[in-house]
């Protein structure tokens, strides 16, 4: 993800791109999927991505594609990259819990992360 978003594009590309589309071909570099759960508002396309300091990264993308849709990235457990925004998670993924859903508690209160 720290390589070049330019190394992902095989320049018969246009810009701006559709936010599916960057996000499609970082993931093709990266060797992953996007999940079929991610939607990306077409209200902020991809447009070249250089910016004052040079070529962005595909992190920096995507990135910028997860604040322009109020959320984050995660590689899934069957290995999809999936933009979880923010308001779609539930009150308990708040807590602190263990690897196998139990809650951490300090003093007898659930920690609140």
């Amino acid at each position: 993800a720290e390589r070049p978003f330019t190394d992902a594009l095989s320049g018969a590309e246009d810009f701006p791109m559709a936010p599916a589309a960057a996000a499609a071909l970082i993931a093709a570099a990266l060797g992953v999927e996007v999940d079929g759960r991610t939607v990306l508002s077409t209200a902020f396309p991809v447009h070249y991505p250089v910016d004052s300091e040079g070529d962005m990264t595909m992190r920096e993308v995507l990135g910028r594609m997860a604040v322009a849709n109020a959320g984050n990235w995660i590689i899934t457990d069957a290995g999809q990259l999936l933009l979880v925004p923010l308001n779609s998670i539930p009150e308990d993924v708040s807590l602190l819990v263990t690897e196998t859903g139990s809650y951490i508690t300090f003093g007898g209160y659930r920690i609140r992360v």
